[in-house]
């Protein structure tokens, strides 16, 4: 796949029938690694073809499902395409999941819910709140008697089917698209780190909830990617820029239709997406124009982060 970190979404390519062993990447337009001298969150877009491209007249639509080669489009049926692009989890390897951070946190939660349904005799739409407090959801006053794994553990925990449908659905499509873009370890950083500081601002905002789920961690990685399109925004073409803006308009649409229904911690997901911000605005500093922010920045936002939750678990054992 070449040097650098490479990641096609949906691209206009050349028909890759009777190519060479090169893959489709090679003539994708991509997020590369490095720029700016090599820093590990600093990424340029190139737009790289095949020395053959003029001449072929044939062009498809490849559609990245996190497997190790894209679909191209005119393989599939027509019933098919609406899936590929709202669940491309749908297509491919099943076994790639287990290769993912997000695949292997998916599988966890659903083992998760399905130890919920036994220990609440059957209850599936809603689970009970003895239930999910004992296997360790979000409860301020057994935070303050020292339980503070309970800061993290509501990941793992779904208060229904719907609950868990839509986070695993936002993990395994808008998820590991970034988990492909950036790696293991900063998307694994960020999904705790926002877990941990959603969770914390729902105990200092709102202590009298009891509250499970992903979102914190999905809102965090949505704040992470936001602070990557503003870092590499310069680097756009405009057709990226337009296709950016409506694809994750649609997505934060809809996050925050689901974050502001019933029964809904909103505290946890402002928290988690303030947080997955300034991971992601120190990770990708490397990607802005000015040099004086690509010096400041990284340190300014992890300090700002780190004193903000060292703070905040002072805070809990103070109220």
């Amino acid at each position: 796949r070449g040097d650098g970190h490479r990641m096609a979404n949906i691209h206009t390519l050349d028909s890759i029938r009777g190519r060479d062993e090169r893959t489709p990447y090679q003539y994708a337009e991509s997020y590369q690694q490095p720029h700016h001298g090599g820093a590990g969150g600093a990424y340029e877009y190139s737009t790289i073809h095949g020395p053959d491209y003029a001449a072929s007249g044939e062009q498809d639509f490849l559609i990245d499902v996190g497997d190790d080669q894209p679909i191209p489009m005119s393989t599939l049926k027509p019933w098919q395409i609406p899936f590929a692009f709202c669940c491309p989890c749908c297509f491919g390897n099943p076994a790639r999941f287990l290769r993912a951070f997000l695949g292997v946190m998916c599988l966890i939660q659903i083992i998760m819910f399905v130890v919920e349904i036994a220990r609440s005799h059957g209850s599936v739409l809603q689970i009970p709140v003895p239930v999910l407090t004992e296997l360790g959801a979000k409860d301020a006053q057994l935070i303050k008697e020292g339980q503070i794994w309970r800061l993290v553990t509501p990941v793992l925990l779904h208060g229904g089917i719907i609950h868990i449908a839509v986070n695993v659905f936002a993990q395994l499509t808008f998820g590991l698209q970034l988990e492909r873009k950036w790696g293991i370890p900063f998307t694994a950083t960020v999904f705790f780190v926002a877990a941990l500081s959603g969770n914390l601002m729902s105990v200092l905002v709102a202590p009298g909830s009891i509250s499970v789920g992903s979102s914190s961690a999905i809102f965090g990685l949505l704040g992470a990617e936001v602070a990557f399109v503003t870092a590499t925004w310069s680097q756009m073409t405009q057709a990226m820029k337009t296709a950016t803006m409506i694809s994750y308009g649609l997505f934060l649409m809809l996050m925050v239709m689901f974050a502001v229904s019933a029964n809904v911690d909103m505290w946890a997901h402002l928290g988690g997406f303030i947080a997955g911000a300034f991971l992601g605005f120190a990770y990708f500093a490397a990607n802005f124009d000015s040099e004086q922010v690509r010096r400041i920045l990284p340190s300014a936002c992890v300090f700002t982060l780190a004193m903000s939750i060292v703070l905040g678990i002072v805070a809990v054992y103070m109220l």
